[in-house]
């Protein structure tokens, strides 16, 4: 089941508006603490399926790459309306508390995977 999700993931981030992309984040942040509080010998029951650590891992190593591709192409854009600065600033909130969540878990392998890397945050001196 969980090979599925990589796959369907990937081609979701780009029908997703700005709002649909914070709760996105916010979800996967949520599924990154869920394995910090699981022990590795655990098992996540979904659907009456187990499946392992390893299994959710595999599924955020392959996520992590497309999707911070796609948030930083969002934020790359520049925005003049107010509620477009306010959605680009809980996208920036959103983007670090997941990776927040990913290094306070000690995931931090799915950066350094052999997978594509996440392109570097174009950081803005504006």
């Amino acid at each position: 089941m969980t090979k599925y999700i990589p796959p369907l993931m990937a081609s979701l981030l780009s029908q997703f508006d700005a709002g649909e992309l914070v709760e996105f984040i916010q979800f996967i942040s949520l599924l990154v603490h869920r394995l910090q509080v699981q022990n590795i010998s655990c098992h996540l029951v979904i659907n009456n399926t187990n499946v392992s650590q390893d299994q959710i891992l595999d599924v955020l190593d392959q996520l992590i790459s497309p999707l911070s591709s796609h948030i930083i192409s969002t934020l790359s854009i520049g925005t003049n309306d107010i509620n477009d600065r306010q959605v680009n600033m809980e996208t920036k909130k959103a983007y670090l508390s997941l990776l927040n969540s990913i290094m306070a878990a000690k995931l931090y392998v799915v950066f350094t995977s052999e997978r594509k890397s996440i392109p570097p945050y174009p950081y803005s001196t504006k």
